[in-house]
């Protein structure tokens, strides 16, 4: 165990302890300064003005006490001044959706799961040749869209719409809807419309969802019609009125 060289010593109040009047030790370990009493060892703390003091004011016990210090400001800062703290980062603007599935409105981003290719693909190409949404991004199964969320998410370009099928494989739409209202909390986002775009036989397994979901709505579908009838169908249902 290294020895340490005797630290300096100082006049001072009688110990709050033990009440002795030797004079404290005083130990410097910036960035604090440590005071004991001579006697007893009583850990006490002073800080460099406190130093010099009297009986009638003794210093206060403590256990740690932060010197104040200088901070230096980094090279080439401008305005800066010794001491100052740096300014915050600004926030990052959170995306606000749409309040709720509006007929006729254009989504800036529309995120769209659905089993079938064909049917993503010729959705896509309809929902943009409509004016419906500016953005369209794809999703086979319930993993890779609520991989895409939060892709989004983290890119600060979150979708407006989510239309999802009920029957997704890995995990179905309610689930996933479900989970995207958690990841929505953890982004600190306001809730986005979700609509399901499923079969009509759907409408009572999704009622209790729907109810928890709040911005969420059931498009019936005709799932034995063509992809293109099915796109056509979808198209109508949000362009007008629920």
């Amino acid at each position: 165990m290294s020895t340490e060289p005797s630290p300096p010593t100082e006049e001072g109040a009688s110990c709050p302890a033990c009440q002795a009047s030797q004079p404290p030790r005083i130990v410097d370990r910036p960035p604090l300064v440590l005071r004991f009493c001579g006697r007893c060892g009583l850990l006490r703390a002073a800080q460099p003005a406190q130093r010099q003091h009297t009986a009638a004011s003794p210093l206060p016990v403590s256990v740690l006490t932060l010197r104040p210090t200088t901070a230096e400001p980094p090279a080439g800062a401008a305005g800066s001044s010794p001491g100052a703290l740096p300014e915050p980062a600004p926030e990052r603007p959170r995306p606000t959706p749409p309040p709720s599935l509006e007929p006729g409105f254009a989504y800036p981003h529309v995120l769209l799961g659905d089993a079938s290719g064909a049917f993503r693909d010729a959705a896509r190409d309809a929902l943009l040749v409509s004016g419906l949404a500016e953005e369209v991004t794809c999703a086979k199964d319930g993993a890779q869209l609520l991989t895409e969320f939060t892709r989004a998410c983290r890119r600060g370009t979150t979708p407006s719409l989510v239309v999802l099928d009920a029957a997704l494989p890995l995990l179905d739409g309610k689930n996933v809807a479900i989970l995207l209202r958690g990841i929505e909390d953890a982004f600190a986002l306001r809730p986005m419309p979700i609509l399901f775009y499923a079969a009509a036989t759907a409408g009572p397994s999704l009622a209790p969802v729907l109810a928890y979901l709040k911005q969420a709505r059931h498009l019936p579908r005709d799932s034995q019609a063509p992809p293109a009838e099915q796109v056509r169908q979808l198209v109508a249902g949000l362009a007008a009125p629920p």
